[in-house]
């Protein structure tokens, strides 16, 4: 299984106690995307969990078990599907 994260500031940026009260995992293989299409559902999901900055809200995680490709690779093909920033 492959992790792809994506926070956008550290944890006690989020809340100052140092944690948060909640984070999203996201399996990606038909789930976020079937083959070369994204889901339309997803991209909506997407849109709501960035800010205007195209900053995520909260700590988001990536997972799948298709091993076909790099990590980077597969990062820059999400980002380009859901149109927000995988890293």
């Amino acid at each position: 299984m492959f992790l792809y994260c994506t926070c956008p500031r550290s944890l006690a940026q989020l809340h100052p106690q140092g944690h948060n009260s909640f984070g999203l995992l996201f399996d990606i293989d038909g789930v976020l995307v079937r083959g070369r299409t994204p889901i339309p559902a997803a991209k909506q999901c997407f849109r709501n969990l960035v800010d205007r900055n195209g900053k995520y809200k909260v700590p988001v995680v990536f997972v799948t078990n298709a091993g076909n490709c790099m990590r980077q690779t597969k990062a820059e093909h999400l980002s380009h599907l859901l149109e927000v920033e995988v890293n």
